[in-house]
């Protein structure tokens, strides 16, 4: 019996939602078979790797085995690195070798955008991204080392640079992060580190636009605004940094910060796998999709999360990328993927960004919800709750729900794993270690 062949790229919120309702609605068919490829062998639940990265949750609390989330005769799992799509041949090319496809789902997420950076980053720079679990570990054992050695430091300008902490970018990542990083500096580190000044810490967060997370209506900007401004984070905006260098940062204004931490989170761009296709792309690599999710121009090629570029042909508005419109668009592709297969009329993807809810810090969040807002306790009991239904099975959301929650009781782990090369610190697959690793080469 001839199978059609079904090929996921990602096991990322979309890749994975897909599988899920393909298995559900697909369970009993033999002659379909479905190959889930991704270069991890983990479901990495992304949301929360500023918690991560805080030493809020370890890495455990926020990733889950691909292999123990579904298993059915009809599907197969492949840990490998995707190396080139050819649409007009139905083949991709791997690490485990070439596959063939009947219809694709591409959902290999995003990459950070560092353009304008790359010849800027001085050799050996404390420079980090937050797009994996290695990247997050990496980013709270720089702190906590930078900590130690102020703690037992006697210049001042050194001790000004250990403990002048740069965040590059106050979009959603930038903000959240910052947030709980001036919670666990000044809340629990302090404590542990008695002979640091509190007046001596600095928290920059730098923004190249107006104003913080610039997606949201202005009046909710400008609450995260005064939060941030409230709890010792120092915002800048209508500048971006220029220059990293191992004891400073420049920015494009000619300032120059004494820092040896910068965490870059300035934006996502496609996927470079994504992003050299021939399909048809967005300016930032996406690839651009129709009202059913599918490629322009390629009959049985669908895409979801970050590696899209869609705008709904009734509002106009472009989807964003988060974490629960790739949830929405991974059920509608595959419904159209079953529409396909069983020749029935498929369905339209409609974007919904009627609520949304934004993590502050410890003791804070922001809901809003069709007009109407929340903050405090309850708007974070919500963030809570809500990204721990967008993960995949019921054991995980529990799990994620409740390791959180006494990480708030016990307060985060502040113990130093020492890294012994930039491999190791920035993970093997970070967005940066590639540009530092050239510049030394």
């Amino acid at each position: 019996m001839d199978k059609k062949n079904i090929l996921i790229l990602g096991a990322g919120f979309g890749g994975l939602t897909v599988l899920k309702y393909l298995l559900r609605d697909l369970k009993k068919r033999e002659d379909i078979k479905i190959t889930l490829i991704d270069k991890q062998n983990y479901f990495l639940f992304s949301p929360l790797l500023h918690e991560l990265a805080v030493g809020v949750l370890f890495p455990e609390n926020i990733v889950v085995p691909i292999r123990n989330l579904y298993r059915s005769n009809i599907h197969q799992f492949v840990q490998a690195r995707v190396e080139d799509i050819n649409l007009s041949e139905g083949k991709v090319k791997t690490s485990a070798g070439i596959f063939s496809y009947d219809y694709i789902v591409l959902a290999l997420g995003g990459v950070t955008d560092i353009s304008g950076m790359a010849d800027n980053i001085e050799n050996g720079s404390n420079v980090f991204s937050l797009k994996s679990a290695e990247d997050a570990v990496a980013v709270k054992n720089h702190i906590i080392k930078m900590f130690e050695k102020a703690s037992a430091e006697t210049d001042p300008a050194v001790v000004e640079e250990l403990l002048t902490l740069a965040i590059s970018g106050a979009g959603y990542t930038g903000v959240q992060l910052a947030s709980s990083l001036s919670d666990v500096v000044y809340k629990y580190l302090l404590s542990s580190y008695p002979d640091i000044d509190p007046a001596r810490i600095k928290i920059n967060l730098i923004e190249s636009k107006d104003r913080v997370i610039s997606e949201l209506p202005e009046k909710y900007s400008h609450y995260v605004m005064k939060h941030l401004q409230k709890h010792n984070i120092n915002v800048r905006l209508n500048c971006r940094i220029t220059e990293i260098g191992s004891h400073r940062i420049r920015l494009d204004t000619g300032e120059a910060i004494p820092s040896r931490t910068v965490v870059y989170v300035t934006g996502v761009v496609a996927n470079p796998v994504i992003s050299s296709i021939g399909a048809e792309k967005d300016a930032i690599g996406r690839v651009i999709v129709n009202d059913f999710l599918e490629l322009v121009n390629c009959g049985g090629a669908y895409a979801v999360g970050d590696c899209v570029h869609y705008q709904d042909s009734v509002t106009g508005q472009v989807a964003r990328q988060r974490a629960h419109n790739a949830v929405r668009q991974a059920a509608v592709v595959a419904r159209n993927l079953v529409a396909d297969i069983t020749q029935k009329k498929r369905t339209k993807y409609r974007i919904s960004d009627s609520a949304e809810v934004i993590s502050l810090g410890r003791s804070n969040a922001l809901l809003r919800l069709n007009g109407f807002s929340l903050s405090g306790i309850l708007a974070i009991l919500v963030w809570v709750i809500s990204y721990s239904l967008l993960a995949i099975g019921k054991k995980n959301r529990v799990k994620i729900a409740v390791d959180w929650v006494l990480a708030r009781i016990f307060g985060p782990d502040t113990s130093l794993i020492e890294s012994q090369d930039i491999e190791s610190r920035l993970g093997k697959d970070s967005d940066l270690s590639a540009v530092i690793d050239n510049k030394g080469s």
